[in-house]
């Protein structure tokens, strides 16, 4: 059943428009373009660290797939690129290889191609929470993280795509409490907590990093929404689904609501959500994300074009982002402020 549904994610997503009828949000702000930019493009540098470690670009990987036949070899495939261009790699849910040990290999096959690459595992913040119900947690975390000697963990909120799934998980509760858990029990493995979609708020980033949250990945709405991915999977509850479609916190408001929190709290921000173009990321880094990521293009690329092309177009977009910052007059990432590099036509944007 798990393996069909994800193998329906990644054919849909593929095949069938999928995207929010909504934008992101970042339409609204324009990169402030400087005529006298008194730089060198070879003097433009982009990379970051993440987890404190070295990366060449200030985007990742985010999840995607694993757990069925041929998840592995896109598994495999995305780790030769994530370790080629040299940035993290985050792995889809890794539920199933819990549940079924035959499929460990479709994630661990990442560890085979480097044993230098960030690898970020992932699991489902409900299932956390019916783990810790029966006293399975710790052992099932455990197994999740050495499966794939990751650098980190990923915990995901879906509530919108388990709700109208006909099979989802509906019970929300103890989700916090076992992250919480999860954060003291892997200390100091960090802990990156995302949504899949449909954004997070400042409330929820609040409760999150009480809890010792490392990274958040806002994930808001404008890219895929898995809302209209379970639509294409299924005749039952379809008017459920199209009704909630566009649900979600576009990715410009989701962004500017948790960046706000800096004052209280000290955590990386990831921006994701319909962030594909070299523009987009340098708008949301400027906005106050430390990272971008991305998924559904680079499926697309990968599945369409192969391996090569997909290096190719992500080695594309590095360059463009270099090219935008010298545009604006900047050769590194730390550089980047919204006062100076950022405006604004429309009441929506406030800095």
């Amino acid at each position: 059943m798990i393996e069909d549904r994800k193998k329906d994610h990644i054919r849909i997503c593929m095949d069938e428009n999928v995207q929010y009828d909504q934008a992101n949000g970042l339409d609204h702000y324009h990169l402030l373009h400087n005529a006298l930019p008194e730089c060198s493009l070879d003097e433009v540098n982009i990379s970051t660290e993440f987890i404190g470690k070295y990366i060449a670009s200030p985007f990742l990987i985010s999840s995607m797939t694993g757990g069925y036949l041929n998840g592995g070899e896109i598994n495999r495939q995305l780790a030769e690129i994530a370790s080629t261009l040299k940035i993290p790699l985050g792995l889809g849910s890794q539920r199933i290889m819990v549940e079924k040990p035959e499929t460990t290999s479709s994630f661990s096959v990442v560890r085979e191609v480097s044993k230098d690459l960030i690898v970020l595992s992932n699991i489902g913040g409900v299932q956390l929470a019916a783990w810790d119900r029966v006293g399975e947690l710790e052992t099932a975390i455990d197994k999740i993280i050495e499966s794939v000697s990751a650098d980190a963990l990923i915990v995901h909120l879906n509530p919108l795509q388990e709700l109208v799934q006909p099979e989802g998980d509906t019970d929300f509760r103890g989700v916090l409490e076992a992250i919480a858990k999860t954060v003291s029990h892997l200390s100091p493995l960090p802990i990156i907590v995302k949504e899949t979609g449909a954004g997070i708020s400042a409330f929820v980033a609040d409760q999150l990093l009480q809890q010792g949250v490392y990274a958040i990945d806002i994930a808001g709405a404008g890219g895929t929404s898995w809302s209209k991915v379970e639509y294409h999977r299924t005749n039952e509850q379809k008017e459920k689904n199209q009704n909630f479609g566009n649900w979600g916190i576009p990715t410009a408001h989701s962004l500017q609501m948790v960046e706000s929190l800096r004052t209280e709290y000290t955590f990386k921000l990831i921006a994701s959500g319909g962030i594909y173009s070299a523009t987009d990321m340098l708008k949301s880094l400027i906005l106050g994300a430390n990272y971008c990521a991305l998924a559904t293009p680079i499926i697309k690329v990968l599945k369409q074009d192969g391996l090569s092309s997909c290096i190719r177009y992500l080695t594309n977009l590095s360059e463009e982002i270099k090219t935008g910052m010298c545009l604006l007059g900047v050769t590194s990432i730390d550089e980047l402020n919204p006062s100076k590099h950022l405006y604004s036509t429309s009441n929506y944007a406030k800095f």
